[in-house]
């Protein structure tokens, strides 16, 4: 009998197991050069230089370990010398950020999800446990996202990423540490992430950052972490492996808890809250709060907590506003700088009311999960509310700021655009050109109805509703089931 042939995912399956053993070896191979290495340091360690050289090979060995962000860090201790010194001092100095913790740090317990290996959740299944990993991001601990999509971004998982598992855990997060961009990347390449002992010394027993696609924490210690399920996938294979209805309702219950950031008063300092879900802010100006009444009316008979945000003495554009770019995308044409409403405009409207009234929802454990603007809100509040501010999920109606100001990368942001917009944003290739983005790779969900005009009159609470919730989910679909009018279309930039 002739020999059967093997078939070509037996061949994939073997050649990946190959693949497996071979990185195994490697990692092995590296970790006793490391040893080698370490003692040869040790004993010449008191001459000049010796620091820097032992960090620069050391590098590629963590490289051959697997332990990318270690590599890196060697290669800029490498750097570190008396010519150096001065540049690391003022970067530790601008990015670092030294606060003990508060009582609006603290998340508490949540459901949050973890991918990694087949190998990995089958041990974690067996053990009821998991266990730190040697580096991160954030530092060397257990990590969690708030989402699938998220995890499926964010996860590192190499040669099988076809197939997986995701472990769902109810994770104590205690007082937690938000860290910015700018923050997270000279805390990864200095100092490897966060140490625990470091977090402990000012009160936090978890750090969290959002970027990447949504927000992602890192818990140090085992016993924060209780496993409460742990399934398996393969994407080779047609839908989800061993997810069912209920596991899918179940995972679809975990969007619907949106992350926002509140910067302390008179600080720099940004502090993470826990929004109530379902509370939404209004920005009044433009938002037609009186036109639209029916609109929030029935966002209300959705479940939906409206907490419009109004002072007419505010309602005009502040002296040298970019009068054109709206609306023809023509830069350079400013407002001329005229007494009357100097101190009184769009852009104080935010540090006179807008913020006032959004701390003492956060202090009545009513701090809302989305803020909704739109025309010249859009344009002048909700950009200067993300700068000086607030920043979390955003749903902003015409996009007329598109042309002026960058979206911040921890801000989840939906646009409401509209065909017969007299905005530049009525193209959504247009939009697409000129939308600027702090983290380019951060997704931003486009909701077009070609029909509407500039007042969104075609809006309807049943759609404004699910694009809120698409907003605090942070998980951005341009497939995404809704009760879409036949002239909208969802877009991903």
């Amino acid at each position: 009998m002739g020999s059967a042939k093997m078939s070509l995912p037996t061949i994939m399956h073997s050649v990946s197991k190959k693949v497996e053993h071979a990185t195994e070896a490697v990692k092995r191979f590296g970790e006793s050069v490391a040893e080698a290495e370490e003692k040869i340091y040790e004993e010449h360690a008191h001459i000049r230089g010796a620091r820097n050289l032992h960090a620069a090979v050391r590098a590629p060995i963590f490289a051959l370990q697997g332990q990318r962000i270690h590599a890196v860090n060697s290669l800029v201790e490498a750097s570190r010398c008396r010519f150096t010194r001065g540049a690391f001092r003022a970067l530790d100095r601008k990015l670092k950020i030294s606060r003990q913790s508060e009582p609006s740090d603290d998340m508490g317990q949540r459901l949050l999800v973890h991918r990694t290996s087949v190998a990995a959740g089958r041990s974690i299944s067996e053990e009821g446990s998991m266990r730190p990993g040697r580096e991160g991001t954030l530092g060397a601990g257990i990590y969690f996202a708030e989402t699938e999509a998220a995890c499926a971004k964010k996860a590192q998982v190499y040669f099988s990423s076809k197939e997986y598992a995701i472990v769902t855990a109810k994770v104590d997060l205690g007082r937690c540490r938000a860290v910015e961009h700018g923050e997270l990347e000279w805390r990864m390449v200095r100092d490897c992430g966060f140490e625990k002992t470091e977090l402990e010394e000012f009160g936090f027993s978890s750090v969290g950052t959002n970027f990447h696609g949504g927000w992602e924490f890192c818990v140090f210690e085992a016993d924060r972490v209780q496993v409460v399920d742990v399934t398996f996938h393969d994407d080779r294979k047609d839908g989800s492996a061993d997810l069912d209805t209920n596991d899918q309702a179940e995972h679809g219950a975990i969007q619907e808890l949106p992350m926002a950031l509140i910067k302390k008063t008179n600080s720099d300092v940004w502090e993470l809250y826990q929004p109530k879900p379902k509370t939404v802010a209004v920005i009044g100006p433009g938002a037609g709060l009186k036109k639209h009444a029916k609109l929030y009316e029935d966002l209300e008979a959705l479940g939906f907590e409206v907490v419009p945000i109004y002072d007419d003495r505010y309602d005009y554009y502040p002296p040298g506003t970019e009068i054109l770019a709206a609306v023809l995308g023509v830069k350079g044409v400013r407002m001329p700088d005229l007494v009357f409403n100097r101190e009184k405009n769009l852009a104080t409207f935010v540090d006179d009311v807008v913020l006032p009234r959004i701390r003492d929802l956060i202090n009545e454990g009513r701090g809302p999960s989305a803020v909704i603007a739109a025309s010249r809100g859009g344009i002048i509040s909700m950009p200067y509310l993300w700068e000086h501010g607030w920043r979390g999920p955003s749903v902003v109606g015409n996009g007329g700021f598109v042309h002026t100001s960058a979206i911040p990368a921890s801000v989840p942001c939906v646009l409401m655009t509209a065909g017969w917009d007299c905005f530049d944003t009525r193209s959504p290739e247009r939009t697409a050109r000129v939308l600027q983005k702090e983290d380019p790779a951060a997704p931003v969900l486009v909701y077009h109805n070609a029909a509407d005009d500039h007042d969104l009159n075609y809006l309807t609470g049943d759609v404004l509703g699910r694009l809120v919730d698409l907003a605090t989910s942070g998980a951005f679909d341009a497939t995404a089931v809704g009760p879409w009018p036949a002239a909208a279309q969802l877009r991903l930039l």
